[in-house]
């Protein structure tokens, strides 16, 4: 360890008279706090300090700032930056990606960012800080990839988000996410090259909580860079000075009752009023109560005996002003937990008279032990009592700022560029030549993939790499054409030495081991039948095992849905796997997919995969026990594959508690039953699913392969009666006529109903409730209205009428020079969250430019427009997303009919022009939305599975999966009543509950009055927002909501519908 900070030395030589003669060193800071962009946190002073040490060194100096500005914007502080310091700075914002990640929590999205931002540049040394985990995916990238070669990375330890929820008092309320975020910090820190660590605290307290620290240490404090203030004069203090957050954590109670004590002691009583200063932010005491009331009546009660005044508005500058105004002040920090309070180092190297706790690393700072007291009232008031009484100076620290400053000059100038001569570089094997013996074989297991394996085994033949055989295992397929090509695809390879066996039917485990039995390699890679490899998998795999030397790898991969081609350009979500976080991996998979590399001997070790029958979670329950009997686990963090989605895959297909049961079964093994009680209740898996939760999954699940080919059906009978198309579109639900039906459409329509009762299939189409007063509505007497009570109004649809109207653009890259053609009495408010833009940009009036940070997709543009109250003061609001042309190729042309819109109004007709969703037929044929001649299309679907009722939507299966996966919650959940309830609208969560379908249009175009936007109460839709951002998955869900948010009614079968009068929350369709 490089112990720097427990030795004195002579007086040394400024920095500027030590320059060093080596060129210009190019150093990276990243970090999630900045003196100025977040205000005044300890992580944004140190980092500040440090970026001035650097620039004085004369090394170039770029931050890269992952957090949220609480004070100006990006532009600003660039330019703040360049022009005072000559500093590059950087924000990380997070792309609107098409494509969600799965385990895509934001610091290791922002880790993922910053990744690609470093690997971009070059850079001498790069400092992390231990917060947050932002160097967790250059770390495991590093590692894994060999990225970063050049660079020197330091990791400084403050307080991991762990340890500040210790700090708190409060027992840990852990989510997933918590935990993943810690084993990010504790990554970061083990796999860099040196740490840094401002007392010995923190490394014992690292090392005691499990952490694995690196080789290289050193032992530093942080380094403040001003001038020690006056020399204070020798005197009694004549002001007390609460230094620190007011909150309880930093000790506001116990120096409160310290004073309260003073009062009644007779060295206070019958003295004057000695001032007593409180210097810091507001925030929480005790019971949630706010510190500045808590003040108030501390103020009140000891008025007689102290001029209390409270500065809760001074920023970092303005406080050290106040401090240094008041050389005769006793400074108190009182910290109950802290770890190198920056409180402290502040009036240490500026020379201030204070006292402190003695907790964490603050005795190691201070060199006088009679300036150090326990955090309670009885020992803080004793040593109160001592410092009032007794003249005294400036508290002595523990080293001198000159040799602090010397020392911090050798680590970053000298230390660094030897750490960097001394890093090893792992060995890589060099590829196979032709006829060697191959390192690695890929086991493929097979059963009914007929379709698929021929597209597997052609990206096979595409790898950059050579090195590995193939053994394909078929398990007993009763697919006719599957076994076919299993045998076609073992002649066309039996030339490179492939083997394709087969077998009975074992299921999936069964046929991995089998396949691994039979491989003579030292290193397995799995593949599944119906997936794809990227051409760089096999070469990626084996370099990553050989650098890294870990004995299981997998890796991040993107999904397309099923029956689509595998490639990027079909991919409908991706999976970010963290890795062996074990305290998270008993709840969900943060291992990775089977699609792994692993080293035989640890397969064999374990036993390979188990091999039940009816659950899944196979590869999960490989990927704990490995971890747990001390195997090495990481992750690659590279797209190495493309994963088929199936709706009706075996892990869906099965039940959840089973499968989860089987994923949890290495950590239960071995445990006494109370253990293994308490885990399970932990876990929330102490009982099994509902059965009637149950029955809904094997429900859902038959409703998807049946109505799967119920489609092949329609779309061969709309082939064949295409004749009676404009007939179709004016027949109404109670009274269809589409001709005679096939056999096997009518079989599969009553198989359906008879799953799913409360739900529409196929051609029965509803229509929509008459819409009175509507030029364009229709008359429809088979509908009915549910007449049950709701505590909302019933909305009224009727034609809005002209008023004051404004448009709501959410725009990340999109081209707006469109919004010149729109109609000039329209005011537009453009919610920018990407490059900037302004008002100015726009050769017309009337556009209000409002930059926000790249989260919750439009959603979350749509909600913050509303939380604002933006909206006041206007008619109608009409919402689009920033093209909205490719949704609606009329969208112009309807802005100039809106005195015939309804409220709301749906303004798309398709998802996107090139995808034909819906397909171009029933867009161009059912006119029945259409507005004066321009295309308007309503969408039915299921409240359900959030599918829609006329064709296949296949994007729609992983939002409901992710929906359930984030809420924990069963297939055959009530989507819209879910939602509903969860963001508090209780009444819609019970027009929903009483429905089975549901309207919308696509890609959340629409209008809407601001009659019915009063109505939602502002606590929902900061809740609302609060999702979107934490997950975009619910700005997913809201694509099929916003007209019911708005109270547009939801449609019910007739089984359900109430025979009395209309209130208008719902239509019920008669069969």
């Amino acid at each position: 360890m490089l112990n720097y900070s427990r030795y004195s030395s002579p007086r040394v030589q400024s920095i500027r008279d030590t320059k060093s003669s080596m060129p210009k060193k190019s150093h990276c800071i990243v970090t999630p706090e900045f003196l100025g962009p977040t205000g005044d946190g300890e992580i944004g002073k140190y980092c500040h300090h440090l970026m001035r040490l650097l620039r004085q060194l004369e090394s170039e100096v770029t931050i890269v700032f992952t957090g949220s500005f609480e004070k100006g914007d990006a532009d600003h502080w660039l330019r703040h930056f360049r022009d005072q310091h000559g500093v590059e700075f950087y924000t990380i914002v997070l792309p609107e990606n098409r494509i969600h990640w799965n385990s895509g929590f934001s610091f290791n999205l922002n880790s993922r960012a910053v990744a690609e931002f470093l690997e971009g540049r070059q850079f001498d040394a790069i400092h992390f800080q231990q917060w947050q985990g932002n160097g967790f995916i250059p770390m495991q990238r590093r590692r894994n990839l060999g990225t970063l070669p050049e660079a020197v990375v330091t990791i400084t330890l403050h307080s991991s988000s762990e340890w500040l929820a210790e700090e708190s008092q409060n027992l840990r309320r852990g989510s997933v996410e918590n935990l993943l975020e810690g084993y990010c910090e504790r990554y970061a820190v083990e796999h860099a090259d040196l740490v840094i660590s401002p007392t010995m605290h923190l490394i014992d307290r690292a090392i005691s909580s499990g952490w694995k620290l690196p080789e290289s240490r050193a032992l530093l404090p942080c380094f403040i860079d001003v001038l020690p203030w006056a020399v204070i004069p020798e005197g009694i203090p004549d002001e007390l000075i609460y230094y620190g957050r007011l909150e309880t954590s930093k000790g506001l109670e116990v120096f409160a009752g310290a004073l309260r004590n003073l009062v009644s002691h007779s060295a206070q009583a019958g003295a004057s009023k000695r001032k007593v200063t409180f210097l810091g932010k507001p925030g929480i005491v005790k019971n949630k109560r706010a510190a500045l009331d808590f003040l108030a009546e501390l103020e009140d009660e000891l008025r007689i005996a102290f001029q209390i005044t409270v500065e809760s508005d001074l920023d970092y500058p303005a406080c050290q002003d106040y401090l240094s105004d008041h050389p005769s002040a006793l400074v108190v920090i009182a910290p109950l937990q802290d770890s190198h309070p920056f409180t402290v180092l502040e009036c240490l190297q500026q020379g201030s008279r204070f006292i402190a706790s003695r907790i964490g690393g603050i005795p190691e700072m201070m060199a006088d032990d009679s300036c150090l007291f326990e955090p309670t009232e009885p020992d803080l008031t004793a040593k109160l009592l001592e410092k009032l009484q007794q003249p005294g100076g400036a508290t002595a620290a523990a080293y001198s700022s000159a040799t602090l400053r010397e020392q911090w000059r050798q680590l970053l100038e000298d230390t660094l560029p030897e750490i960097h001569r001394h890093k090893a570089t792992p060995a890589i094997s060099v590829a196979a030549r032709d006829g060697a013996a191959k390192r690695v074989t890929i086991c493929v297991p097979h059963y009914n993939h007929g379709d698929y394996l021929g597209d597997l085994l052609d990206s096979l033949e595409k790898q950059t790499s050579n090195d590995f055989t193939v053994i394909a295992v078929d398990d007993g397929s009763t697919c006719e054409f599957s076994r076919a090509a299993f045998a076609r695809h073992a002649d066309r390879h039996r030339d490179k030495g492939w083997r394709f066996l087969t077998k009975p039917n074992g299921g999936i485990g069964h046929t991995r081991n089998d396949a691994a039995r039979h491989a003579q390699t030292d290193l397995l890679i799995f593949m599944d039948a119906d997936n794809a490899a990227r051409p760089a998998m096999v070469k990626t795999f084996l370099d990553a095992i050989d650098r890294s030397g870990c004995d299981c790898l997998t890796s991040h991969f993107l999904a397309f849905p099923d029956e689509a081609k595998p490639s990027t350009d079909n991919a409908c979500y991706g999976h970010m796997p963290v890795g062996p976080c074990l305290e998270a991996g008993m709840l969900i998979n943060v291992f990775g997919d089977a699609n792994c590399i692993i080293r035989k001997t640890a397969y064999d070790a374990v036993g390979g995969f188990t091999e039940d029958r009816n659950t899944s979670y196979e590869d999960w329950e490989l990927f704990a026990r490995l971890a747990l009997k001390g195997y090495r686990l990481d992750v690659v963090p590279e797209i190495l594959f493309l994963y088929r989605h199936a709706a009706g895959g075996f892990s869906r297909a099965t039940s959840l508690y089973a499968n989860h049961l089987r994923a949890m079964r290495p950590y239960l093994e071995a445990l006494p039953d109370w253990q293994r009680r308490a885990f399970l209740a932990l876990a929330g898996c102490e009982s099994p699913i509902a059965p009637e939760s149950q029955i809904a999954m094997e429900r859902q699940t038959t409703i998807e392969r049946l109505q799967s080919r119920l489609h092949k059906f329609e779309a061969r009978q709309v082939e064949l009666k295409s004749k009676l198309q404009e007939a179709r579109s004016k027949l109404n639900v109670g009274n269809e006529r589409h001709g005679s039906k096939p056999r096997g459409l009518r079989r599969i329509g009553r198989t359906l109903k008879k799953f799913f009762p409360h739900q529409v299939f196929g051609l029965a189409a509803v229509k929509e409730k008459s819409e009175a007063g509507s030029p364009h509505s229709r008359t429809n007497k088979s509908l009915q209205v549910d007449s049950r009570p709701s505590t909302a109004p019933a909305t009224t649809f009727q034609p809005n009428q002209a008023g004051r109207t404004a448009m709501v653009v959410a725009r990340y890259a999109e081209d707006l020079s469109w919004l010149n053609s729109v109609p000039g009495n329209i005011e537009i408010f453009v919610i920018n969250k990407g490059k900037p833009m302004a008002a100015n940009d726009f050769q017309r009036s009337g556009v209000r430019v409002m930059k926000r940070t790249n989260l919750g997709r439009e959603a979350d543009s749509y909600l913050g427009f509303i939380e604002g109250d933006y909206h006041q003061g206007y008619d109608k609001i009409i919402f689009t997303q920033g093209d909205p042309f490719t949704h609606n190729p009329d969208f112009l042309s309807l802005l100039s009919e809106n005195a015939h819109w309804s409220n709301p109004q749906p303004l798309g007709c398709q998802w996107l022009t090139k995808k034909s969703l819906p397909p171009q037929h029933l867009i161009d044929s059912e006119t029945e939305d259409w507005i004066n001649g321009y295309k308007v299309r309503k969408e039915l679907f299921s409240l359900f599975t959030l599918g829609t009722l006329r064709y296949k939507d296949r994007g729609i299966l992983y939002v409901l999966d992710e929906y359930l996966r984030f809420h924990e919650s069963p297939h055959g959940t009530n989507i819209a009543e879910h939602f509903f309830s969860t963001v508090g609208l209780a009444d819609h969560a019970e027009r929903a509950a009483r429905s089975d379908m549901g309207v919308f249009t696509f890609s959340a175009l629409f209008s809407v009055g601001t009659d019915l936007i009063a109505r939602l109460p502002k606590d929902s839709v900061v809740r609302m927002r609060q999702l979107c951002q934490k997950n975009p998955i619910h700005a997913y869900i809201l694509e099929r909501l916003w007209l019911h948010l708005f109270d547009y009614p939801f449609v019910t079968t007739a089984k359900n519908a109430p025979s009395n009068e209309n209130d208008g929350s719902s239509i019920s369709c008669l069969r």
